[in-house]
């Protein structure tokens, strides 16, 4: 029987010999899963990937566009034909991207279900998955994919290529994979945006507020609100033209309190609104209809090449691998940034002057501010949702020598590089710092300036 290594041991051992119990998924139950990446063909065709560490693709703020595997929820050690692969820059090193594998050229997946952190090391106290690829190919095989929801607000698709020639001596073998879907948002399903009511409704929340409510919204002062926010609808007092709670002309005008701003019809109490009486709290903020992702849209690329060439028969043969793998997504998106206070109270350093001209309480809020100053709650609606951007790119290159001296002694050479890398871009974050220069007023001769002249920089 021929001779072969097998996963959890660094000896050829017979077919009929295992040193440790490895489970092995063959390229034919592969083929017939229809999976778009290797996670999900694991999560397919075993039940020891069920952990929250296993991280997909297309989860929003979950996995940055790759795909982590941790049997049992430990630390597993990914190898890719018997060789360790580069961690992931996105992780910080901690995981292997599975997203830099096509699946087309999967000919193998060994699952240790063990740990073997005595042969591996501590990466490997959960067990190891070795994904073997497909080698000594003769001929060429194609395939696409393409599905869409029902209601035709989810779409993906793939392409798939394998390619190879083998002959007496040598072989070489070429696998390419593309696939690509789109955002799925949660204002796409109304299961995804409903209201605390509805919940209860369904008797699913059990009184409680679901997580997606927030008490962090714009026109919010202590438990009021601003008498025009679309969030006040249907309250007795909404005023749709009321979206300032007024300017000051005067830096030195006199301070009201919120209940002469209330008296004058600029605020009113949440608990009097439609939503508060549905809430029963000030927590009336719906952030699902931010039209935040459920499945994140993600792009990747993937191409390997594998082979070898007997250069003196059996006894000295030189063979290779190389990978590259791109992969980019929106990386997550959230409903705009949440300011649920100024200073101390929300956590930050921001701080509005007593004689900002918004500033109708006259005075400082933020930091300093003394007790029983107003609590100022806002979200940055205006800088749009939170959102970050990820592009990765994998390379790997193997080049080796090997052969066999006789029957008994075989002997292998080689060297690996491997580079992991990526860049990651942030949206809809916000400056402190700015946003404080920003709440200074301009003042000249105890009096606002409300006009400004442009500056331009000379050529």
């Amino acid at each position: 029987m021929e001779k072969f290594e097998v996963t959890g041991s660094y000896l050829p051992l017979s077919g009929t010999v295992q040193a440790s119990p490895v489970v092995v998924i063959q390229r034919e139950s592969i083929g017939q899963t229809g999976a778009t990446d290797a996670l999900r063909l694991l999560k397919q065709l075993t039940p020891y990937f069920a952990g929250n560490g296993n991280t997909g693709t297309e989860i929003n703020n979950g996995g940055s566009g790759e795909s982590n595997v941790l049997l049992r929820n430990l630390p597993t050690l990914v190898l890719l034909n018997g060789r360790r692969i580069v961690s992931s820059s996105i992780s910080n090193g901690e995981f292997v991207n599975l997203n830099t594998i096509p699946t087309g050229m999967i000919e193998r997946i060994e699952i240790l279900k063990d740990g073997a952190s005595t042969i591996y090391g501590s990466d490997a106290i959960g067990g190891v998955v070795n994904i073997i690829l497909r080698r000594d190919y003769n001929g060429f095989e194609a395939t696409g994919r393409w599905g869409q929801t029902g209601n035709k607000d989810y779409n993906t698709r793939e392409v798939s290529i394998v390619g190879g020639v083998a002959g007496k001596g040598a072989s070489l073998t070429i696998g390419a994979q593309h696939f690509e879907n789109t955002a799925l948002k949660t204002t796409d399903r109304p299961l995804t945006t409903m209201e605390p009511a509805q919940f209860t409704a369904l008797g699913t929340a059990a009184g409680g507020i679901p997580a997606s409510m927030s008490g962090s919204f714009p026109g919010r002062v202590n438990s009021d609100i601003l008498a025009g926010s679309p969030l006040a609808v249907g309250a007795s007092g909404f005023k749709a033209s009321t979206t300032t709670p007024g300017v000051k002309t005067d830096p030195n005008a006199a301070p009201m309190t919120l209940a002469q701003l209330e008296a004058a019809g600029i605020y009113l109490p949440i608990a009097n609104t439609p939503r508060g009486i549905s809430v029963g709290s000030a927590t009336i903020l719906n952030t699902t209809l931010f039209g935040n992702p459920l499945i994140v849209p993600t792009k990747r690329d993937q191409f390997i090449a594998n082979g070898n060439k007997e250069l003196f028969g059996k006894s000295f043969e030189v063979f290779g691998d190389f990978l590259f793998a791109q992969t980019t997504t929106c990386g997550s998106g959230l409903a705009p940034t949440p300011i649920a206070g100024l200073g101390v109270s929300g956590n930050n350093t921001l701080t509005m002057p007593a004689n900002n001209p918004y500033n109708l309480f006259g005075t400082i809020l933020g930091i300093g501010q003394p007790a029983g100053s107003p609590t100022v709650r806002t979200r940055t609606e205006e800088m749009g949702n939170r959102s970050s951007s990820n592009e990765a790119n994998a390379f790997r290159s193997i080049v080796g020598f090997r052969g066999a001296l006789n029957d008994k002694t075989n002997w292998e050479v080689a060297f690996n590089y491997s580079r992991d890398s990526s860049t990651q871009r942030i949206f809809g974050g916000v400056n402190g710092a700015n946003m404080n220069a920003a709440m200074i007023p301009l003042i000249s001769g105890g009096a606002y300036v409300t006009t400004r002249r442009a500056v331009r920089s000379p050529r």
